[in-house]
């Protein structure tokens, strides 16, 4: 799923541009202007990712074998 609708509903500022993700071990900076480009994956074969989700986020400019971003904890936009 598309994560640029969610972002854009929330009416980031003007001057806004970073979306910062926290897992349990890093923080990630996306930004914003490149967050068209980011999707959610909330569950593999119908089941949620109970183990290292609740979400995990893909680049869909990098390839398919990439490394998701996993235990996310926080969104925060900067």
């Amino acid at each position: 799923m598309s994560l640029a609708p969610f972002i854009k509903n929330a009416e980031p500022k003007k001057d806004a541009t970073t979306l910062l993700v926290t897992t349990a071990n890093e923080e990630y900076a996306i930004p914003l202007k490149e967050i068209d480009s980011i999707f959610l994956l909330f569950c593999i074969k119908g089941k949620p990712l109970t183990e290292d989700g609740p979400v995990h986020i893909y680049d869909n400019r990098k390839d398919k074998e990439q490394t998701p971003i996993k235990n996310v904890q926080a969104f925060k936009i900067t």
